[in-house]
């Protein structure tokens, strides 16, 4: 409590001097030119980052484009796959047919040499 009570007093009975309190004129110029230098920085820093947001945007419709595009890739990869299957299994049922058919045409050629040599 005691060192309030100091730090109060010395906070408000302790006077300002002239120097601290005013600026001086002949400082006014420079100043008013760091203020609107400051501002102006501000101002530019601004514009960059409205631009730079608009970069993020932009970047994000692209990401999601790209997303959807490759969902649609996928897709057809999907449906491409299925074709395969489906085209490796008509193969092989193509393909047991035609040895089924090979060897009744070799059971009939032989049945054929065999009538031919008697």
């Amino acid at each position: 409590m005691t060192a309030r009570f100091i730090l109060f007093a010395l906070l408000f009975l302790t006077p300002i001097s002239g120097a601290s309190a005013q600026t001086n004129p002949d400082e006014l110029p420079g100043v008013e030119r760091r203020l609107k230098d400051r501002a102006e920085e501000e101002k530019q820093l601004r514009r960059e980052a409205e631009a730079r947001e608009k970069e993020v945007t932009a970047l994000r419709h692209r990401l999601i484009e790209t997303a959807n595009s490759l969902q649609e890739a996928e897709k057809k990869i999907t449906g491409f796959e299925a074709s395969i299957e489906a085209l490796e299994t008509e193969k092989a049922e193509a393909e047991k047919a035609l040895r089924a058919e090979s060897n009744n045409l070799s059971d009939v050629l032989a049945g054929l040499q065999s009538l031919e040599l008697s």
